[in-house]
């Protein structure tokens, strides 16, 4: 579901760690906010490190939100 919604390392920067940590607590409710927030530090570290922030070609990501 987090792909679905930030498709791109793009995406998760733009949206932030707050809206981040606010869809961890929506997909996963059974666990606390500090992990949310956690999980949401260790998402935005990880797409900042990409080293293809943006997508070159839209019909990979096209392609893969089909296959989900």
């Amino acid at each position: 579901m987090m792909l679905k919604e930030y498709p791109t390392s793009e995406a998760v920067l733009t949206a932030g760690e707050s809206r981040l940590a606010e869809s961890v607590i929506e997909f996963c409710p059974s666990r606390s906010g500090e992990w949310a927030w956690e999980k949401a530090k260790k998402i935005m570290d990880s797409a900042s490190r990409n080293p293809f922030q943006k997508n070159v070609y839209e019909s990979h990501e096209k392609a893969i939100i089909k296959m989900m």
